[in-house]
């Protein structure tokens, strides 16, 4: 297994490592594939503790390979970790309300529970659904401690991936929800098994998990494009609005601590994690820089890797001297900042440039409150759409392209138009007083229940 994932980049140094990748992997898994069958009983123990998980920023379709992925995964796990002869689980009868098993590593403040999970368990209506929520992470904070008390029942790890197994299994939920599949090694192994009658993953790694475990894949009408459908091994639930129930939290921007802005600089805040940045869109940012003049690029660092951020710099630095610039005038790198801090970083932005290959959901929604302007370059992928379904949500879509080209000359426009003080603090104003709509959206919550009660 460990093989097979190594052949994904985390961080692509090319173009053609990006578009290698794929087939590379699609090359060790049959190997592996091969090796499962001469081998029988010997994968399942490793299912969910190493994930393809890197695939997913490389911006191609990947429902075939991860549905290849998914059902090795998914033999392979039941083998080992369920009773032979094991059959399908059925929902116990006599219960007046339907019980959701809610599995996930992230009950903490995490953007999968601020964004996702937060607003679900808030305002499932209790008097027709029983919330078991099983937190198979070992961190916990204020968000933990609230989660634990809107619950029937709450059960926190650490626990060996044989005590979780049996611990669901004997709550005869009628539902799972995983609300990321991904991220998670607990929640990935548990996703293969078929624990539940109906079993259902959220957006939180927002890709088709491949598993034939998984039933649903809860999306949102603003966020897939009209072929979505075709890009999921599941059935694709789209919720109406971005599909989820957020509240932006009273948060005090704190002191940065970044440097002085230089007179007619204009500052881009490109402050996703460095893996999501595909190398075919550097020459963007080059060319952008070339077209703009006196500007600043500012990268995040992450604190669990923050190699890649050095590599993402050196790779840009490449593109940017290929465009006859020094890039030292150009790239800056901040820290990966708590939200009062990077509050305050956003407010200190011109322009909020979104990923392409890989959208910001989160980030963009911090940017909207902090009255910042978004261009993103939606494609046809969820994870290239979250940003612009976001902006769709709030009726302000001027910065939603479709091409690299209208993205390169809206973001020239736009350093133009900052340049005039009056002009963009009226553009500002106008994100922060739409930003509300973002929040609120209880028909996501009530759609999802909707149908949660006409399938069982």
């Amino acid at each position: 297994m460990g093989a097979a994932v190594a052949t994904i980049p985390i961080i692509c140094a090319s173009a053609t490592d990006s578009a290698s990748a794929v087939d590379g992997f699609g090359e060790q898994l049959d190997i592996l594939v091969g090796w499962s069958g001469a081998n029988p009983g010997k994968l399942g123990a490793a299912i969910g503790r190493i994930q393809p998980f890197q695939l997913a920023y490389r911006p191609v379709d990947l429902t075939a390979i991860l549905s290849r992925y998914g059902e090795l995964a998914s033999s392979q796990a039941a083998a080992y970790w369920l009773p032979p002869r094991t059959g399908a689980p059925t929902p116990r009868q006599g219960r007046d309300r339907i019980r959701i098993a809610v599995v996930s590593g992230q009950v903490r403040r995490h953007p999968v529970w601020e964004i996702i999970l937060r607003g679900l368990i808030a305002h499932l209506d209790p008097r027709q659904f029983e919330v078991h929520l099983y937190h198979t992470g070992s961190l916990a904070d204020e968000a933990t401690s609230w989660a634990r008390r809107q619950v029937a029942r709450f059960v926190q790890g650490p626990r060996s991936l044989a005590h979780w197994v049996t611990e669901i299994r004997e709550g005869r939920p009628d539902v799972i929800f995983y609300p990321e599949v991904g991220m998670d090694p607990n929640s990935c192994t548990l996703a293969a098994l078929r624990l539940a009658p109906l079993q259902i993953a959220g957006w939180g790694h927002p890709v088709t998990t491949g598993l034939p475990t998984i039933d649903w894949f809860v999306s949102a009408e603003l966020l897939e494009g009209p072929e979505a459908d075709q890009h999921y091994r599941e059935r694709l639930l789209r919720l109406p609005g971005t599909g989820v129930h957020t509240e932006f939290p009273p948060v005090q921007p704190e002191p940065w601590g970044g440097p002085e802005r230089r007179q007619g600089v204009v500052r881009f805040a490109l402050c996703q994690q460095p893996i999501k940045f595909d190398p075919q869109d550097d020459i963007l940012l080059a060319r952008l820089a070339k077209e703009v003049g006196a500007a600043e690029l500012w990268l995040a660092t992450p604190a669990n890797m923050p190699w890649t951020a050095v590599k993402l710099v050196e790779r840009l630095s490449a593109a940017f001297r290929a465009e006859g610039l020094d890039p030292a005038a150009y790239l800056r790198t901040t820290a990966w900042l708590p939200r009062g801090p990077f509050l305050s970083f956003l407010h200190e932005m011109d322009i909020y440039l979104d990923c392409p290959a890989f959208s910001g959901y989160t980030t963009a929604w911090q940017a909207l409150h902090c009255g910042l302007p978004i261009i993103t370059l939606q494609g046809a992928y969820l994870r290239q759409r979250l940003a612009a379904g976001l902006l769709r949500q709030v009726r302000v879509t001027e910065g939603v392209t479709d091409s690299r080209e209208q993205y390169l000359t809206t973001a020239i426009a736009w350093a133009n138009e900052c340049r005039d003080p009056d002009r963009w603090a009226e553009r500002r104003a106008q994100l922060r007083r739409a930003a509300p709509l973002a929040d609120g959206n209880r028909s996501a919550i009530e759609t999802f229940a909707e149908r949660l009660r006409g399938a069982l």
